[in-house]
């Protein structure tokens, strides 16, 4: 994963945030491939639901400006 992807997340996810923050000596960190798909993953999932929130909200916003 991007490097800048990860610190975006880490906004977001504290765990995330914390081991980043214990690395931001520029040292790389790798993660196992199950730990990589299983961040893949959740971060699919989460994007999924905000978007889904998002078209919802703005799908109701429409309605009512009409």
């Amino acid at each position: 994963m991007a490097p800048h992807v990860l610190e975006m997340i880490s906004c977001y996810n504290k765990i995330l945030g914390e081991h980043r923050g214990n690395y931001r000596d520029e040292t790389v960190a790798y993660s196992s491939p199950c730990i990589q798909n299983r961040t893949i993953n959740l971060t699919g999932n989460k994007l999924s639901k905000e978007i889904i929130t998002e078209v919802q909200i703005l799908k109701y916003k429409i309605f009512l400006n009409d």
